[in-house]
C-alpha cells in the first residue's frame, strides 16, 4: 500500500520514499546526512577485527582451510535466506555493510568452533600461546557489538568499560603475536601465482552456479563441492563451449572462467 502511493505511472518517485526529516537541515545542524554510527561498525571495526583474524591464520598457513570451514556454514545459513543474515561467503570481497554485520552475528562461532579444533593453527611456535589471545579480541568485540545494538540505552560507563576490554585485548594479542603485516619490501619481491582453485574461492555461490550450469554439472552441495566439479574440468571441455561464444583464444583455465 505504501509504495502504491508514491508511485505514479509505475514509476517510484524516489523524493516521496526519502523521510521528511532528512529534508530539515535545521534537524543536523550543518549537516543534512550524518555519518550514522553503523557505517563506522559496518564499513570499519568489523573489517579490520576480520583482518586481524585472518592474518593470524595466514601467518600459520591456516587461512585455506579456515575458509572451506567456514564457507560450508555460511552456505547452510544462506539457504534460510533470512532478511537480517545477508551473507556472503569467504574471502570478503565485495562485501557491503550488510553483508559485514551478518557475518558479525556468527563470528564468535565461527572463529571459536574452528579454534577449538584440534591443531587448529598448527604445530609452529607460538601456535598454541596465541589462541586465547585470538579468542579474547573475538569475544569482547562481540559483547562490544551488542551494546552498541541494544534497543536498551546502556550507560556511558559500561560503553566506556566495553570499549577498554575490547582495546586492551587488542593490545595484547599485538603483543603476543607481534606485527602481522608483511613489509613494502616483502610484497614488492612476492612472484603473484594464481590457481584455478584460488580464483574459485574467491566466488559467490551465484558465480559458482553459473559455472556450474554452463558446464552442465550438478549445481547441489556446499562451495568446497562446487568448487572440486568446476576445478575438475579440463580445458579440452571448456574449449567446445567457449567456441559456440566466439572465444578461441584462451590460455589458461582462469581465464576460461573469467569468460563464463
Amino acid at each position: 500500500m505504501w509504495l502504491c502511493s508514491i508511485r505514479k505511472n509505475g514509476v517510484v518517485d524516489a523524493s516521496k520514499a526519502e523521510p521528511l526529516f532528512w529534508k530539515q537541515i535545521d534537524c543536523f545542524g550543518s549537516f543534512k546526512f550524518p555519518n550514522l554510527p553503523l557505517h563506522g561498525l559496518c564499513h570499519g571495526m568489523i573489517p579490520d577485527v576480520m583482518s586481524i583474524i585472518h592474518q593470524v591464520f595466514k601467518k600459520y598457513k591456516k587461512m585455506a582451510s579456515f575458509v572451506e570451514y567456514v564457507n560450508q556454514i555460511l552456505d547452510t545459513v544462506g539457504v534460510f535466506r533470512l532478511d537480517f543474515m545477508k551473507l556472503k561467503s569467504l574471502p570478503k570481497a565485495a562485501w557491503v555493510g550488510e553483508n559485514c554485520l551478518a557475518y558479525s552475528r556468527l563470528m564468535t562461532f565461527l572463529y571459536g568452533s574452528y579454534l577449538m579444533r584440534d591443531n587448529a593453527l598448527g604445530d609452529l611456535d607460538g601456535a598454541k600461546v596465541i589462541k586465547p589471545f585470538v579468542r579474547c579480541l573475538i569475544n569482547s568485540f562481540q559483547v562490544l557489538m551488542s551494546i552498541f545494538m541494544t534497543k536498551t540505552a546502556p550507560s556511558k560507563e559500561v560503553i566506556n568499560d566495553h570499549i577498554k576490554l575490547f582495546m586492551s585485548s587488542a593490545h595484547y594479542l599485538y603483543k603476543q603475536h607481534g606485527t602481522l603485516d608483511t613489509s613494502e619490501k616483502e610484497r614488492n619481491t612476492k612472484t603473484p601465482t594464481e590457481k584455478p582453485v584460488d580464483f574459485l574461492r574467491r566466488q559467490p555461490r551465484s558465480t559458482l552456479e553459473v559455472m556450474l550450469v554452463f558446464l552442465g554439472k550438478n549445481i547441489q552441495g556446499g562451495s568446497p563441492q562446487m568448487i572440486n566439479r568446476v576445478n575438475a574440468v579440463t580445458m579440452a571441455d571448456i574449449k567446445p563451449k567457449l567456441a559456440k561464444l566466439g572465444h578461441t583464444q584462451v590460455r589458461s583455465k582462469i581465464e576460461a572462467f573469467k569468460f563464463i
